[in-house]
């Protein structure tokens, strides 16, 4: 009996000692790739890890600026987007949580040209935060 939750424990630590990569795939090129004529804002997006989901990893942060879809981040997966200075909205759901009335988080950013990295995570209750980190 022991055996099986002494192996299920591991995989779940395991699980959330993965060091973070970028996301597979993104959908909006536009966005994830940066243009040398214009004043543009560099802004990481990290999805950090969590207990919750980590044996399996199935629901994802539906990440969007200003309303465009960019990136699905898994846990320790980040996005980088290069946004026009100026103000824009990141938000995010989580997919597993979709018809929630508090499943969407918006932020406002107002991008000056200085890098900026945000993280994301969902709370105990299902709440999402998102706060930048520097």
């Amino acid at each position: 009996m022991k055996k099986p939750l002494i192996a299920l424990a591991i995989l779940a630590l395991a699980s959330c000692a993965k060091p973070y990569g970028p996301v597979a795939n993104t959908l909006n090129d536009q966005l994830t790739k940066p243009d040398p004529s214009k004043h543009q804002t560099k802004i990481k997006v990290l999805r950090v890890p969590q207990f919750r989901d980590s044996l399996f990893n199935l629901c994802t942060f539906d990440f969007s600026v200003d309303g465009k879809l960019v990136a699905f981040l898994k846990q320790n997966n980040y996005v980088t987007v290069y946004l026009d200075n100026g103000m824009h909205y990141l938000s995010y759901t989580y997919s597993c949580d979709e018809g929630r009335p508090y499943a969407q988080k918006v932020l406002e950013v107002i991008t000056n040209g200085m890098p900026q990295e945000y993280s994301t995570k969902i709370g105990a209750f299902g709440h999402l935060f998102m706060w930048r980190t520097s």
